[in-house]
């Protein structure tokens, strides 16, 4: 097959969101389907960018993997950022420009209305700390690192939206060629079979390779991540996760690069307190930034509820479970000063088994180690050791303070107890840590803080959010439209929803201009507030703009400029022309009279909508050039006398004309030139 295409995949990604799946057995499926992290078609208005990406393998090209991305943009989009994976070749691109700062960034250039990119990546990578590889491409299939972080900035919510946030401005669709399995940032090509296991609305999708020979039933391994699922709740990961079995030439052990998605050696097991598939799973579930003198609490939580996990789930013993959490290795380390992950794997996991010990023994079993995982979770900023040591505190009482300092800031290394019950599962409680009316567990649920009664800040209780208005307690804004959900409530918009009124403007947006966001036309002109903005140009919280006595929507409809009170500039405004004169008010001289309407009405008292207001056959305008009046019609007929002089020179009757020939001859005598003039 050498020169042939072996595989193509096409996703139309908008982000990774979660799957709910309903609870169901572990199944089997071949490698005739496609799999793929999916979630339900978007709404295509209410998301800023959509990507197609397209990845193709040629055995040709072995090593590399060519991934194309071809972006539609939505009405929000204001900028548009790309960070690719490792060091990747441009070989072809449109619209998008090399961005700022790192080699691997790239921006739309704010002109191409469908901007795409194609890029080579590598798809064998070594591991720095291992030494062996963690991706590679065989004659025959290839598991590989493709993905690309897209992040667009939005001018309604005026932020940066990320591809992995959750929310309705980014979902994954995804149609995929067969022999083809993508995740979020993980995919295989070549011949495969992928077993499925959910668990309370969540699924861990098992991709297992041909070529590779598990150490464990794919039934267990499932069974061993729904249990972590189940049991380990720290607010990290929601939906579908992708676990993939990497066969030889990969090195042992496991990796999660990012997002949802992991590999585990083929030779890994499920009953020994190393158990790789839980302790990747567990890395999953870190949603938290660290600073460097944190940095060991990565692999040490990951290596710790491996262990602990599997001991809960009864696949090994505490002996086995407490021997792998009490290494000497490393003990005369400094935490905070060891900046490298294999310290976390040791000591780093020792300090933590002892400090979950410490906790729910301090705590009367209230607390635990998770719920200091769980606040590091809800944490935006990074995790530094000041505020680790404040969620250790806040679990565990002031007094754990000092103890921590003793086991993370001195080589002083602490002893685990061996006491089974403090490791067991805790029993769930109805406890209600900061008295908001939701239970801790119910918090947990909600992914919100339970030791906050506003976790995020917006001014309303979660309890309230949760219970009462739909709205998202964890997000101050829980529609993204820019307003928090406090200050919709008292602006009378719906937090959950940005356009409230659904006339084209967001909630936000109105309440900068000043209109009603619960009213799709505020000033009731007529026009919608979003055409009032957008195209009219007029003041969408006034019924006439320009106060001329027509309405926005009337002078909008028709021809008149609804933000100029006398469109045709003749001296009345277009109220006036429409209601009161009957004439037209994009028309200077209504009646072709050679006078300006408003010079007929302000001035002269004629019709501005007859050119001849007395009927007397003479125009208004030359009636006045005249000095005739051209609201009086001429009735008398002009008198043509003789007069004889006397000798005397007394008046008699003579040849010539009287006054009003005179003026009957002067009148004749200007129509007549103003006639020819025409």
């Amino acid at each position: 097959m050498e020169g042939t295409r072996l595989v193509a995949a096409v996703l139309v990604i908008v982000a990774t969101l979660s799957v709910p799946v309903a609870a169901v057995p572990t199944d089997r499926t071949g490698s005739t389907n496609h799999l793929a992290a999916e979630s339900p078609a978007p709404d295509d208005e209410q998301v800023g960018v959509i990507a197609s990406v397209a990845v193709d393998r040629t055995p040709t090209d072995r090593g590399t993997v060519r991934v194309t991305l071809t972006f539609e943009l939505g009405r929000d989009l204001g900028r548009l950022r790309i960070n690719t994976h490792g060091e990747p070749t441009v070989v072809d691109r449109s619209g998008i420009v090399q961005g700022y700062g790192a080699e691997t960034l790239y921006r739309w250039d704010g002109e191409t209305p469908e901007p795409s990119i194609t890029v080579e990546m590598p798809t064998n990578e070594t591991s720095e700390q291992f030494g062996d590889l963690d991706f590679v491409e065989t004659a025959d299939w290839a598991l590989f690192e493709y993905f690309a972080t897209v992040r667009y900035y939005s001018t309604e919510t005026q932020s940066w939206h990320e591809m992995w946030e959750h929310g309705d401005r980014f979902r994954t669709r995804t149609t995929l060629a067969p022999d083809f399995a993508v995740g979020d940032t993980v995919a295989f090509a070549g011949p495969y079979e992928h077993y499925n296991a959910s668990v309370d609305g969540r699924t861990v999708t098992l991709v297992v390779p041909d070529d590779a020979e598990l150490a464990a039933e794919p039934a267990r391994i499932t069974g061993s991540i729904t249990h972590a699922m189940r049991t380990l709740d720290v607010g990290g990961e929601t939906g579908t996760v992708h676990a993939f079995a990497a066969p030889e030439p990969i090195r042992g052990g496991g990796l999660h690069p990012d997002g949802s998605d992991f590999w585990a050696s083929r030779g890994s097991t499920v009953d020994d307190p190393g158990n790789t598939w839980v302790h990747e799973y567990v890395h999953v579930q870190q949603r938290y930034t660290t600073t460097p003198e944190t940095s060991w609490f990565t692999e040490a939580s990951a290596e710790y509820y491996a262990a602990l996990l599997t001991y809960r789930r009864g696949a090994t013993g505490f002996s086995a479970f407490h021997s792998s959490v009490s290494l000497d290795r490393d003990a005369d380390r400094v935490l905070a000063e060891s900046h490298d992950e294999g310290v976390g794997y040791t000591k780093g996991a020792r300090v933590l088994a002892a400090l979950d010990a410490e906790i729910r023994e301090r705590s009367d079993d209230r607390y635990s180690l998770a719920d200091v995982f769980y606040l590091m979770n809800s944490q935006p900023e990074r995790v530094d050791y000041e505020t680790f040591r404040s969620y250790v505190q806040l679990v565990g009482g002031a007094d754990l303070g000092s103890w921590l300092d003793e086991y993370v800031l001195t080589s002083a290394v602490p002893t685990v107890p061996r006491e089974p019950d403090l490791f067991t599962t805790p029993a769930p409680t109805t406890m209600d840590s900061d008295d908001d009316g939701l239970t801790d567990a119910e918090e947990r649920a909600a992914r919100t803080d339970p030791f906050s009664s506003d976790s995020d800040e917006d001014g309303l209780a979660d309890e309230r959010e949760v219970e009462t208005l739909g709205t998202d307690p964890t997000a101050a804004d829980t529609d993204g439209d820019g307003l928090t959900d406090d200050e919709e409530l008292a602006g009378r918009s719906d937090p959950t929803l940005a356009d409230t009124d659904d006339d084209g403007l967001s909630d936000r947006a109105e309440a900068r201009i000043g209109s009603d966001p619960t009213a799709a036309d505020t000033d009731g002109d007529g026009l919608t507030d979003e055409t009032e903005a957008h195209e009219s140009d007029t003041d969408p919280t006034a019924v006439d703009t320009d106060d001329d006595g027509l309405s926005d929507g009337a002078e909008f409809d028709g021809a008149t400029d609804p933000r100029e009170a006398d469109t045709d500039g003749d001296g009345l405004d277009d109220g006036s022309e429409v209601n009161q004169h009957g004439t037209d008010p994009t028309v200077v001289d209504t009646d072709g009279d050679g006078l300006d309407d408003g010079t007929e009405v302000n001035q002269h008292g004629t019709d501005p909508t007859a050119a001849d207001t007395d009927g007397d056959g003479v125009d208004d305008a030359t009636e006045l050039e005249a000095g005739t009046d051209p609201l009086v019609a001429e009735t008398a007929t002009p008198t043509l006398g003789m007069a004889t002089a006397t000798a005397d020179g007394s008046g008699g009757p003579t040849p010539g004309f009287g006054v009003g020939g005179t003026l009957v001859a002067l009148v004749a005598c200007v129509v007549a030139f103003r006639r020819r003039g025409r």
